[in-house]
């Protein structure tokens, strides 16, 4: 299976400290999705806003690319993670192509490979936007090991399908040892998001709550359909670069 990326950073001049992995929604692809985000600005000076990349410039970001064609056998024919049919609907597992959703976490555990062989996975963020954090969720318990942040924007997570997947016991065993981490973790949702609604995000936010041991970060939006607060990420992804994880959860 192909997969593109879209990589930028760190910027001139400047040492690379911490990678950052975003996997882009349903429907859109590295370049777009890289574009759009990095664009957008944080006012973390009220005179002067800047994008993430100037404000954070040690990190190197990097964007996958789902498959551009069709998945075998899929009902939606644009570019994604793995195939769910329907979005109105986002839990009916018999739409969830599990198969896909495997294939695709393993791609993305391919990546954090590759990085790792620039920077140690402890100076690692991994996350997604829409459908595309599930791949990276599985891939951060199947991985076992802590990262900088996990980060999960607008999203939902298929918590039926993942039981249905078959993995091996050393990748049982991982998701067992995450499960008692405590990486950080940054969720946002819009209300006004009409792809996966907030009530999905705060499923996402419960979950992890309950799953994990690490701090999950909640900010919930009132405009920007299908956005997120820069200004938030910003101190999240600073905050979890120069301290140490907290325990516990903030909201």
């Amino acid at each position: 299976m192909f997969i593109g990326f879209y990589t930028t950073g760190p910027e001139k001049g400047h040492r690379h400290t911490h990678t950052v992995i975003l996997l882009h929604g349903r429907g859109s692809n590295c370049y777009e999705f890289s574009q759009e985000f990095l664009a957008s600005k944080a006012c973390k000076c009220a005179d002067h806003p800047q994008s993430l990349r100037s404000l954070l410039p040690g990190i190197r970001w990097v964007f996958p690319s789902s498959p551009a064609t069709e998945l075998d056998g899929a009902i939606y024919n644009g570019s994604q993670w793995f195939d769910m049919g329907t979005i109105s609907n986002p839990n009916d597992t018999a739409y969830i192509h599990t198969d896909g959703l495997k294939g695709s976490t393993e791609l993305v555990l391919d990546i954090i490979a590759q990085e790792e062989k620039l920077i140690s996975h402890e100076k690692i963020f991994l996350g997604g936007f829409g459908q595309g954090f599930v791949p990276a969720y599985m891939a951060y318990f199947l991985k076992g090991k802590r990262f900088t942040g996990l980060i999960g924007l607008c999203t939902w997570l298929p918590s039926d399908a993942f039981g249905e997947i078959k993995w091996n016991l050393e990748a049982v065993r991982n998701i067992e040892r995450q499960e008692r981490s405590a990486t950080p973790m940054f969720i946002a949702h819009t209300y006004d998001e009409d792809v996966f609604r907030v009530d999905e995000g705060r499923k996402v936010r419960d979950t992890l709550t309950q799953k994990t041991r690490g701090a999950v970060e909640w900010h919930e939006y009132e405009h920007s359909r299908h956005s997120i607060g820069n200004d938030d990420i910003y101190d999240f992804i600073n905050r979890e670069i120069f301290t140490t994880p907290r325990r516990g959860n903030v909201r």
